[in-house]
């Protein structure tokens, strides 16, 4: 496990089994003896900042080994007024929070992670810890967009979390049977407020019934085909190693007849 890692427990067990040995007995993993001690985990949180705040996000899944022990856990926490706090990790010794807020002063929304050993780092635009982290954020990736409405934020999160339960089996998906839903907040000038369990419900619905019709999710939205419209791709020089460029279809004439005439005066390559 390297130094660097963001899971308190594995760091431990690495480096200083004998301390989780003293908190929770011998049976411990990497602490030498047993069949290791199985403990309970939180998986996934995301946050993305938005127009006059923040958005926080959990599944509501928990893990012990590759049993699932609880489908309803409440990940995200309401520090004060104007901040919230998420959590994964190993709930009965430490855990990884991810910290959003908003900063009265600066009338934005900020996240912050933490490593290891309590150091803060403050993330832009968007962040994601636990199992399914590496999933989300490049669900967040593709569908975050600067000063993104609120409720736009919200649905981003919803549909990454749903990405990451897609690939990690650690990560709780919308349950429609049981009406279990990710647990999301928002943190803007007005301060702190849950999103609804119905409003969240109504939210991870949108995403499954999208899902149905194309299961990997939405596209990024490119507009590369409207800026090229009428345009066409040329080379800039004639050496083999020059790069092509896009011009207005009418500067493509231009540049073919000047080459025509180029060729017909015994010029051209």
């Amino acid at each position: 496990m390297a130094a660097d890692t963001s899971s308190f427990i594995e760091f431990l067990a690495s480096y200083a089994p004998e301390l989780l040995r003293r908190s929770l007995g011998p049976e411990v993993p990497g602490a030498g003896g047993g069949t290791g001690l199985e403990l309970e985990h939180g998986t996934t949180i995301v946050a993305a900042t938005c127009a006059g705040g923040v958005v926080l996000a959990g599944d509501r899944r928990a893990t012990m080994a590759s049993m699932i022990s609880k489908r309803d856990v409440r990940k995200v926490f309401r520090t004060d007024e104007y901040s919230a706090a998420g959590v994964a990790g190993t709930w009965s010794l430490a855990v990884e929070p991810l910290f959003a807020g908003y900063d009265q002063d600066a009338g934005i929304g900020r996240i912050f992670s933490y490593d290891v050993t309590g150091g803060p780092s403050e993330e832009r635009q968007f962040h994601a810890i636990g199992s399914g982290s590496v999933f989300a954020l490049g669900s967040l990736k593709k569908l975050y967009t600067g000063n993104m409405p609120v409720r736009d934020a919200v649905l981003a999160c919803v549909q990454a979390l749903y990405d990451a339960a897609d690939d990690d089996s650690a990560t709780g998906g919308p349950d429609l049977t049981r009406q279990i839903f990710p647990v999301a907040a928002t943190v803007t000038g007005a301060g702190f407020a849950w999103v609804p369990d119905g409003e969240s419900g109504q939210y991870a619905r949108m995403v499954v019934q999208q899902r149905l019709r194309s299961p990997d999710g939405p596209k990024a939205s490119l507009s590369a085909a409207r800026q090229l419209s009428g345009q066409a791709l040329v080379r800039v020089s004639p050496h083999p190693d020059t790069a092509y460029a896009c011009l207005p279809a009418a500067s493509e004439r231009a540049m073919a007849a000047a080459a025509a005439a180029a060729c017909v005066s015994g010029s051209c390559a």
